[in-house]
């Protein structure tokens, strides 16, 4: 738990730095208050954390929302870059052992149902080729659609919204960003998974090697469109275990929940006690 808060603190600083450009120095503490309340949020909804952060810092600091959401894309861009270094790494550093399991039971079920939705070329090619006529049109008629005040609406919020995402090529602080990638994924991450295995006698004998493989697929388990990963997150790490190390499924089950209930014990009282500090500090008058 404490490498996950320091996690949350890295992620709330690295956050700070693609703000920075946007022409607004964010309070540390914002920032943080905002990604831990993210988090929370997050239990109650699918990615509606990364709204809820931004209209956090929106209210505390006055930054335009839609430049907020430009730098959390840039930011879950950076983080998915790091996710598919490891899952390579992870993936070549043993690839008889943990390769076939990253093929057979994650990456073939993915294609699997892309398949699935892209059965047919006949699909594709009318997708396709409505997305060419929209833009025709949009194009032929451009200065018309220029007029429209929904348009018009849109086009600002786009802008914003891109603004925010390319203020990673106009930090400063590229360097101390890469460094804090690095702490979030390798120092807290890395660590936070693989110390919890010594908690059980079953999985004592993973070493930090195993520990960066069931990091890989927590973090592909949480990038499910579900709630915290809730049910992916266990069915993932407990096929893992049971197919790759012959641990007993109810111990499996055990470990995974041992790994995420904690995370959503911390996550539940550190977002809680943001949130009441905020609402304090709104009662007050003061700025949070």
């Amino acid at each position: 738990m404490p490498l996950l808060w320091l996690g949350v603190l890295f992620r709330a600083w690295r956050w700070k730095i693609l703000i920075k450009p946007l022409g607004y120095n964010v309070n540390l503490f914002s920032c943080y208050h905002a990604v831990s309340i993210a988090y929370l949020a997050n239990f109650a909804f699918p990615r509606i954390g990364e709204m809820t952060r931004c209209v956090v810092v929106n209210r505390s600091d006055k930054v335009p929302f839609q430049p907020l959401v430009g730098t959390v894309i840039t930011e879950r861009i950076s983080d998915l870059f790091v996710l598919i270094i490891l899952t390579v790494a992870v993936f070549f550093m043993k690839i008889d052992f943990f390769g076939s399991f990253i093929t057979n039971a994650i990456f073939r079920p993915m294609i699997d149902k892309l398949t699935g939705v892209f059965h047919s070329f006949r699909i594709l090619g009318l997708a396709g080729l409505l997305v060419i006529l929209f833009f025709a049109g949009a194009f032929l008629f451009r200065h018309r659609i220029r007029r429209v005040a929904m348009v018009q609406k849109i086009s600002g919020i786009a802008i914003g919204v891109l603004n925010g995402i390319t203020s990673i090529f106009r930090m400063k602080k590229k360097l101390e960003f890469l460094i804090l990638t690095f702490l979030i994924w390798v120092v807290c991450y890395w660590l936070m998974t693989w110390i919890p295995v010594f908690a059980m006698p079953a999985t004592s004998h993973l070493d930090m090697m195993d520990g960066l493989f069931l990091l890989v697929i927590a973090g592909l388990a949480f990038a499910a469109p579900v709630q915290g990963g809730i049910g992916v997150f266990h069915a993932m790490i407990t096929l893992a275990l049971t197919t790759l190390y012959g641990i007993n499924k109810e111990e499996a089950l055990a470990f995974a929940i041992l790994l995420h209930e904690s995370q959503v014990i911390f996550f539940i009282i550190v977002g809680s006690l943001s949130f009441l500090i905020l609402s304090l500090q709104k009662r007050k008058g003061h700025p949070a």
